[in-house]
């Protein structure tokens, strides 16, 4: 066992730590992790589990926290296992004993679910803009060139198409895209506060005063789906995945119109990569719709769910703006 022990760094103890520990993915919730808490703390004090001076203190120290993390003054890494356990202990050491009444009526999963929400429903968001922004370039583009281009069918000419034409074709297509990730946006814009573990919490809470003051539609219909939800991230997966379907499908054509043969276009090579990056975005999908498949409801505290939603959602967005890129520099010349 002493040969087999020297291959392995720090004691077992530390590295089941480190197996599993989220920090390095958890802490990109940093912020929906402290409004949400500064969110709950206004819901405590108006139901009178907290005096408005413990308010006071705890929404300052919260505060404080995120200006420190934003300014970078305080960095986001140690030993704690995820974000939200960082935060408490940081908010401790600022205001003292009361930071521990954070917890008061509030459950780690449900901390989990409220800022997974905000996250996605802010990145879904930003994803729905890139997607309008390459949308006005696409459109942009082809009404500034109606020149003739030919269409092709098994790698044999056919009829002739304008770019204008082909240019709308795929702004469609995006169109569409941005209506899903909005619809998905809209499925998911409720608020699980107040949910619990296995059921509501034992305390008066107001689900209204955290629904308003996070912009949700509503407080969540049942507890136990509350927290345990994560559909939407399969959705967004899902609509990420045709996002990155019709931008492979636009390289394909457009790195087919710049070939030496022809150049009826001048692009730069970006588009390959997105060809590459659509399969990945694939595979998280699948990794997720896997990891929920037959997991007994609320089993699981960390599913990996935020790990292949972050990979997806930073590899579309990075897409997007490099096809953005791409359509604004390319030069058209067929006619």
């Amino acid at each position: 066992m002493e040969s087999w022990n020297k291959r392995f760094i720090g004691t077992a103890e530390e590295r089941m730590k480190r197996f599993g520990s989220t920090l390095s993915i958890g802490y990109r919730l940093y912020k929906e992790d402290l409004v949400g808490s500064i969110a709950h703390v206004t819901a405590l004090v108006h139901s009178d589990l907290l005096s408005p001076e413990e308010g006071e203190v705890l929404v300052n120290g919260l505060q404080s926290v995120l200006e420190d993390i934003e300014s970078g003054k305080l960095e986001i890494k140690g030993d704690c296992t995820n974000i939200h356990s960082f935060i408490e202990i940081h908010l401790i050491e600022r205001v003292g004993e009361v930071g521990k009444k954070l917890s008061i009526a509030r459950n780690r999963k449900e901390q989990v679910a409220i800022g997974l929400r905000q996250f996605a429903r802010h990145q879904a968001e930003s994803v729905a803009e890139a997607l309008q922004f390459m949308i006005d370039s696409l459109e942009e583009k082809g009404k500034a060139h109606p020149v003739i281009l030919p269409d092709y069918a098994h790698v044999q000419r056919t009829e002739a198409v304008t770019f204008t034409q082909y240019a709308g074709a795929y702004t469609q297509m995006f169109k569409r895209d941005k209506k899903r990730i909005q619809q998905a946006i809209e499925m998911l814009n409720e608020n699980p506060l107040g949910s619990g573990t296995l059921s509501a919490t034992v305390a008066e809470l107001d689900p209204q005063v955290t629904t308003m003051l996070l912009g949700f539609d509503k407080p969540v219909d049942n507890f136990l789906d509350g927290v345990d939800d994560r559909d939407y991230l399969v959705e967004l997966q899902a609509g990420f995945s045709l996002i990155m379907l019709h931008m492979s499908r636009l390289s394909e054509d457009l790195i087919r119109w710049s070939r030496q043969e022809v150049r009826f276009i001048t692009i730069s090579d970006a588009v390959e990569s997105i060809r590459h990056k659509t399969a990945h975005v694939y595979g998280t999908l699948f990794t997720t719709l896997t990891t929920l498949t037959s997991l007994p409801l609320i089993h699981a505290n960390d599913r990996g769910d935020q790990q292949q939603f972050i990979s997806a959602l930073d590899t579309v967005l990075d897409c997007l703006q490099v096809m953005s890129d791409v359509i604004d520099t390319m030069e058209v010349s067929a006619s």
